[in-house]
């Protein structure tokens, strides 16, 4: 929640899926394989694997442009406390 700046839509293989308020997260449970998760000029692909946890992080850049970056479970502990 002390991040500036409004809501950051997320898409997955192009198609919307949230629209992420700062300080919140967005859980999804998807199929196996190649997806791509977007937002603005920002890109993450992942191969995903059946009974595995992914973690992708939407921030702002210094320029406050949002991105994406991979990310992982103690990370996101941190943020979540």
């Amino acid at each position: 929640s002390k991040s500036p700046g409004d809501a950051i839509g997320v898409t997955e293989n192009s198609e919307a899926r949230v629209d992420l308020d700062p300080g919140m997260y967005y859980v999804v449970t998807t199929a196996p394989g190649a997806h791509s998760y977007a937002t603005g000029d920002s890109k993450v692909d992942l191969a995903l694997d059946t009974g595995k946890t992914y973690y992708v992080q939407v921030i702002r850049n210094r320029k406050g442009q949002p991105q994406l970056l991979r990310s992982n479970a103690d990370k996101f502990q941190r943020a979540a406390d």
